[in-house]
């Protein structure tokens, strides 16, 4: 597997250029128990598995998690605060 194949494991991010508000609600939906839904996934982690990286260069699962909590807090500030 080449390096560009690990990159985007779920596929190359495509922006919906007018979701609507029935998607736009869906999608807070989500992100209202993702933080329940990250700590799930890595509670039992050992600093082994968190120190894992999935593909050569990449971030490791604790790179990862930081990053999605980062990206998390700063989509709820721009919500809260009608931001954009």
């Amino acid at each position: 597997m080449n390096i560009e194949e690990l990159k985007y494991p779920i596929g190359e991010y495509v922006p919906d250029p007018d979701p609507g508000p029935g998607i736009f609600r869906a999608w807070v939906a989500v992100l209202s128990v993702f933080p329940e839904n990250i700590e799930a996934l890595v509670k039992d982690c050992t600093e082994d598995q968190l120190n894992y990286r999935y593909r050569p260069d990449g971030w490791t699962i604790k790179q990862v998690v930081h990053h999605l909590a980062d990206s998390h807090m700063n989509g709820y500030i721009t919500v809260q605060t009608g931001s954009d």
